[in-house]
């Protein structure tokens, strides 16, 4: 297994994974809808294949969110 950066070059394969998985590229966080297609993070690759997605994202002013999607 690898980790690695969500990125131009892998972006179209991540929201694909997203929109399949979740249903919808956005999601809620207190009340603010956050395109999930704009937001950095770190990706598990086994082969081709993806299994996790693991984001930082603020929490609050200047914090920190973790989520991790498996597969």
């Amino acid at each position: 297994m690898k980790y690695l950066p969500i990125s131009k070059q892998n972006r179209q394969q991540i929201n694909h994974f997203i929109s399949k998985h979740w249903l919808s590229t956005d999601m809620i966080i207190r009340g603010v809808r956050i395109d999930m297609t704009k937001v950095d993070g770190i990706i598990a690759m086994n082969g081709d294949d993806i299994c996790e997605i693991i984001s930082l994202d603020s929490m609050k002013e200047g914090g920190s969110y973790v989520f991790i999607v498996s597969v």
